[in-house]
C-alpha cells in the first residue's frame, strides 16, 4: 500500500527536507538537554534538602546532648572538687557549659519542627531549666556544705528524673529527626529514578521520531531519483517511450519533467527524421 503523501510536502526543496530531518534531531538533543538540567536542579534540591532536613537537625541534637552531657560532668566537678586559688576553674568550666546548653536548645528550636516535635522541644526546654536550677542552687549549696546526704537525695530524687525526662525527649527527637532524614533520602533517590525514566523516555521517543522522519525524508528523495535513474538506463538501452513518474516539484520532480520532456522532443525528433527520410527516397523502379 502506498502511503499518501500531501502535494504540498512533496514540492518542498531538498534542502529544506534534509533539513528539517536534521532540525528534529537537534530539537530532541536540546529537549532532552533542557530536561537533564532541570532534573538536575531537581536532585541538587534533594541534596540540599538532606542536609538541611537531615544532617543540620541531627547535628543540633546531637550537640545539644553533647552539651548537656558536658554540662553534667563539670556541674559534679564543680560539686566535689575541693576549691583552690582565687579562681574557680571548674565552677566556671559549669557556668560556660550552661552558656553552651542554652545556645545549642535555641539553635534547635529555631528550626522548622513539627507538632510532635515542637512538643518534646517543650519538654526539653522545661527539664533543662529545672535542672539548671536545681544543680546551681540547692545541689550545689549541699555539696558545698558538705551535706552529702541533703546532696544525694536532691541528685536522686529531683536532678535524675530530670535528667532522665530531658534524655527522653532527645532520644525523640533525634528518631524523629533520622526519620525525616531517610524520607528524603527516600525522595531523592524518587527524583532520580524519575528524572531517568523521563530523560530515557524522551530520548527513546525523539530518536524514534528523528529516524522516522529521516527515513521518511530518504524515501522521498531517493524513490524519484531511483525513477531518473530508470528512466535514463532506459533511454540509454533505445527505449524513447519510457516515463518516469514525477509526483513531486522540488529538485528531483524537476530533473524528472525535464528527463520526459527531453525523451518526448526526441521522439518527435526521430519521427520527423524518419518521416523526412521516406519522402527524400527515391521511388522504386519498376
Amino acid at each position: 500500500m502506498r502511503l499518501h503523501v500531501p502535494a504540498r510536502l512533496l514540492s518542498l526543496p531538498l534542502r529544506l527536507k534534509v533539513l528539517t530531518s536534521v532540525g528534529l534531531a537537534c530539537l530532541v538533543a536540546l529537549l532532552i538537554g533542557i530536561l537533564a538540567l532541570v532534573q538536575l536542579g531537581a536532585l541538587q534540591q534533594r541534596s540540599q534538602d538532606i542536609d538541611t532536613d537531615g544532617l543540620a537537625p541531627s547535628n543540633q541534637i546531637a550537640e545539644v546532648r553533647r552539651a548537656f552531657l558536658q554540662t553534667r560532668i563539670d556541674a559534679l566537678a564543680d560539686e566535689l572538687l575541693p576549691k583552690s586559688g582565687t579562681e574557680d576553674v571548674a565552677h566556671n568550666a559549669y557556668l560556660a557549659d550552661l552558656d553552651a546548653m542554652n545556645a545549642a536548645v535555641e539553635a534547635y528550636a529555631g528550626s522548622g519542627l513539627t507538632d510532635a516535635q515542637k512538643k518534646d522541644v517543650d519538654q526539653l526546654t522545661t527539664a533543662w531549666q529545672q535542672y539548671e536550677t536545681l544543680v546551681s542552687g540547692d545541689l550545689l549549696q549541699a555539696a558545698h556544705s558538705g551535706d552529702m546526704a541533703t546532696f544525694m537525695k536532691l541528685r536522686t530524687e529531683t536532678v535524675s528524673p530530670v535528667s532522665k525526662s530531658l534524655n527522653e525527649a532527645l532520644d525523640r527527637l533525634l528518631a524523629a529527626e533520622e526519620a525525616a532524614a531517610k524520607q528524603t533520602v527516600t525522595d531523592a533517590k524518587s527524583t532520580y529514578e524519575s528524572a531517568r525514566t523521563i530523560i530515557l523516555v524522551v530520548l527513546v521517543l525523539g530518536l524514534a521520531a528523528a529516524v522516522g522522519l529521516g527515513l521518511f525524508v530518504a524515501g522521498l528523495v531517493i524513490r524519484p531519483v531511483l525513477a531518473v535513474r530508470n528512466g535514463l538506463v532506459a533511454m540509454a538501452a533505445g527505449d524513447l517511450t519510457a516515463r518516469v513518474d514525477a509526483t513531486s516539484t522540488d529538485e528531483v520532480g524537476q530533473m524528472a519533467a525535464a528527463l520526459n520532456e527531453a525523451s518526448e522532443s526526441l521522439r518527435t525528433t526521430i519521427r520527423g527524421a524518419a518521416e523526412s527520410a521516406q519522402t527524400l527516397a527515391p521511388p522504386p523502379k519498376s
